[in-house]
């Protein structure tokens, strides 16, 4: 007879759903399918198409070396890249630690400690591109001079991603539901797990992840703010003893 031992740690693969796995899987594919191109693009002159490799290289450079060339020519960009990278993965990871130190405590700290994890990390994605794109000579000051046009095309192309936003920011003040309620959404019944700039993450009973638009929530059913009375209707005999029942 097996028996599993509950305390026994899971592996990390274990401890992944299967659309998650799913998800790895096409991820991992879509990868080795990449560099496999990369390879084929690169080894052009050495499987006998160098009219391709002139066009693509330079007449008489392989793909291989051209690629040498270019890590060399700009190894001090390479490494500023990664170094910006780094730093940007370390800072979120300290202020996302800061801010889980601040708000571990409430159902509210919790909520507001989830949409300021949410904006802290687009707001350092945006500025590790830009440091990137100035890393590799791009003007970033005639960007940000077009960003009021940019704004404009954004705004009217992405008003359902605006729209997200702006519900959620209301979510959170308005105080609906905090992070750890059981709620009920478009008949879905689940514990609140994240309250994103974007979207509403919730988690049944059963562990199935479902994810609202912000702006999508029109109606909240919240099924932890108050005690839930129930009422159990049974028969007994009439000579009973009701202490004892």
């Amino acid at each position: 007879m097996n028996e599993t031992n509950p305390n026994k740690k899971k592996s990390w693969w274990a401890s992944q759903t299967r659309a998650q796995k799913v998800m790895f899987i096409i991820a991992g594919a879509f990868a080795l399918f990449f560099l496999f191109i990369m390879a084929l693009i690169l080894s052009l002159r050495e499987l006998g198409a160098k009219d391709l490799a002139d066009q693509l290289f330079g007449e008489g450079v392989s793909g291989w070396a051209a690629l040498g060339n270019s890590l060399a020519g700009g190894g001090i960009r390479w490494l500023m890249t990664l170094a910006i990278i780094g730093i940007g993965f370390v800072f979120s990871f300290i202020i996302n630690f800061l801010i889980g130190i601040i708000t571990w405590k409430g159902k509210r700290s919790k909520t507001i400690g989830s949409l300021l994890r949410s904006l802290i990390k687009y707001t350092i994605t945006i500025v590790t591109i830009g440091l990137i794109l100035a890393t590799w000579g791009v003007d970033i000051t005639s960007i940000v001079a077009g960003l009021g046009i940019l704004t404009l095309i954004i705004g009217l192309g992405c008003q359902s991603l605006i729209s997200d936003i702006v519900a959620g920011i209301f979510l959170v003040f308005d105080d609906f539901f905090d992070v750890g309620d059981i709620v009920i959404i478009d008949s879905f019944r689940g514990t609140i797990s994240e309250i994103g700039l974007r979207s509403t993450k919730l988690i049944d009973w059963a562990g199935n992840i479902k994810a609202v638009n912000n702006s999508q929530i029109t109606t909240v059913t919240n099924l932890s703010r108050l005690a839930t009375s129930i009422i159990v209707s049974f028969i007994i005999d009439r000579e009973e003893d009701i202490e004892r029942v």
